[in-house]
């Protein structure tokens, strides 16, 4: 009994800290003096890869195009981190097949296009300089219901907060979060991605 009540006192101090570290989350700023890049994206599709077994991995992929419309260059470097409904965390355009991108390129037939490494870099102002690239992460192998995307580096918006457990600042940045839905187990990515839609955008402080 006692190890029952130590586990579900542990649970409720879990359960407490995230409620309160949910409720103490900075918001960013409704008008900021920081600058801010126009960020457009496609809808999420998926790409048959050949992997080095003889057989196929299926990855994921965003397309987007950033436009510096502010007063000065500015650096672009973004980052995407990718999260489930299941739990799975990972940094997206990270250890994908070097043959991801050349596919995923010639699928959106778009010369634009930049691979995640060349697409970093300083944007000048004004719609001809504007950058395009992909977000693409490996495809989870499970049934997931749910995704969101985290996309920072749009914005130079950043915010220092004391983490509510560990007394530790902590640095925020703001961020564009993308939630999908993503609906059912169907038999393939392919039949996923169909009927995958945007449930939610807002622009959040992590």
């Amino acid at each position: 009994m006692s190890r029952l009540f130590a586990a579900a006192a542990m649970l409720l101090l879990v359960c407490s800290f995230t409620a309160y570290a949910a409720a103490q989350a900075p918001e960013p700023e409704l008008v900021s003096d920081s600058w801010k890049l126009d960020f457009t994206y496609t809808q999420p599709r998926v790409i048959a890869v050949p992997n080095d077994q003889g057989g196929t991995d299926w990855y994921w992929y965003i397309a987007y195009k950033v436009v510096n419309r502010g007063a000065e260059d500015v650096l672009f470097f973004p980052d995407f981190t990718i999260a489930t409904d299941k739990g799975d965390i990972i940094a997206a355009n990270t250890d994908i097949s070097p043959l991801a991108f050349p596919m995923i390129k010639k699928d959106l037939r778009n010369d634009l296009v930049e691979s995640p490494a060349q697409v970093i870099g300083m944007i000048k102002q004004g719609v001809d300089y504007a950058k395009e690239g992909v977000i693409i992460w490996k495809d989870f192998g499970h049934d997931v219901d749910k995704v969101n995307v985290y996309i920072a580096g749009l914005s130079g918006e950043t915010q220092s907060v004391k983490h509510p457990v560990t007394g530790e600042m902590v640095f925020l940045r703001r961020t564009l979060e993308l939630v999908y839905d993503t609906p059912g187990n169907p038999p393939s990515p392919q039949d996923q991605a169909k009927v995958t839609t945007l449930e939610s955008k807002r622009e959040v402080m992590r």
